[in-house]
């Protein structure tokens, strides 16, 4: 997600995607999570962010990833609250649904899954700012779904002004 630092001009554009299509339980397979995180990937490397993707990972890899994912962050860092639970002021934090809830997976004939589908969408088609972005790409997954998968966005953005991810741009209100 982004983050945005009042007292820095540059800020390093930086993703941790993971895509699991395998679980253990043979009732818990998903279809699309691969080619989620292979088409996100694409599209944030497109907008230059520097992106580290990983495929179906278990519990103790992905511990490992997160871990050396937020050993390579610094201050001012467009992407750092990706894995924090409890994230720090300046801070943007999206889910695909709320909490305790399952995203949808899509449908077998779908690319990808039904939040991606429409987070693909939002930023590769628009020059809007963050919120906004994810605003659109909430309701667009909320009508889709039948009022059933409602995204939760946590906006711990405190500096005043507006973040574009195609350009890492801060705008000063």
């Amino acid at each position: 997600m982004a983050t945005s630092n009042a007292g820095s001009s540059f800020r390093r554009k930086r993703a941790l995607v993971i895509g699991n299509n395998n679980y253990s339980r043979p009732d818990s397979k998903l279809r699309h999570c691969i080619n989620d995180a292979n088409d996100l990937s694409k599209l944030l490397e497109k907008i230059s962010f520097k992106v580290t993707t990983h495929h179906d990972l278990t519990n103790e890899q992905m511990v490992k990833a997160i871990r050396d994912f937020g050993n390579t962050i610094v201050d001012g860092d467009l992407g750092r609250g990706l894995h924090v639970i409890d994230p720090p002021a300046d801070t943007f934090v999206q889910f695909a649904c709320a909490a305790n809830k399952t995203a949808s997976d899509g449908l077998e004939t779908d690319q990808n899954g039904l939040f991606t589908k429409h987070l693909l969408k939002h930023i590769a088609n628009s020059n809007e700012d963050i919120i906004q972005i994810f605003q659109g790409v909430a309701a667009d997954v909320f009508l889709e779904s039948n009022r059933k998968q409602k995204p939760l966005g946590m906006n711990g953005i405190l500096r005043p002004g507006r973040i574009y991810l195609k350009d890492a741009t801060v705008i000063d209100q």
